[in-house]
């Protein structure tokens, strides 16, 4: 909330750029990834960037399956990056699905990642569940795809439900 302050703006591209700035790539090779939205419930409208991250998912009745996210460099890996906001309309039933990459990145036997498609893919097949029956239901398979309960990353996903 400091940097929204700061900086005056909910723009997810131009926040994106300040935090860039803010942490460079550490001296270790450290770095993070993140996505960052704003949503409009008045005019039902998403705004988002992305910093290296597939972060989220929109779904909906009449809306196909949407992963949101572009390719981006994550925050600082370039000096004077250029983050794009990307803007799309909400439907009423839509579900936004907020993720982090542990839960994707879940490795079966084989070394193969679930992946975002599956993990997309598993939401769109069981749109119809309620909203904390449908989470439960992503985070099975992937835990059933992984073959174990224990995610070697961090693991988390929330739904927000658009009425």
């Amino acid at each position: 909330d400091g940097l929204v302050q700061s900086m005056r703006t909910v723009d997810p591209g131009e926040l994106l750029g300040a935090l860039n700035a803010r942490f460079p790539l550490s001296a270790e090779g450290e770095y993070f990834t993140l996505w960052l939205g704003t949503l409009d419930l008045k005019n039902r409208q998403l705004w988002y960037a992305t910093a290296g991250h597939n972060g989220a998912i929109v779904l909906g009745p009449n809306h196909p399956p949407e992963i949101l996210s572009y390719p981006s460099a994550p925050l600082g890996f370039d000096a004077d990056p250029s983050y794009n906001t990307s803007v799309i309309h909400i439907e009423s039933g839509a579900r936004i699905l907020l993720l982090s990459d542990g839960l994707y990145e879940a490795r079966n036997a084989g070394g193969e990642c679930w992946g975002i498609d599956r993990l997309r893919d598993t939401a769109a097949a069981h749109l119809a569940q309620p909203l904390p029956d449908l989470l439960r239901t992503v985070v099975a398979e992937a835990r059933c795809w992984q073959q174990h309960d224990e995610f070697l990353d961090d693991a988390a996903i929330v739904g927000i439900e658009i009425e």
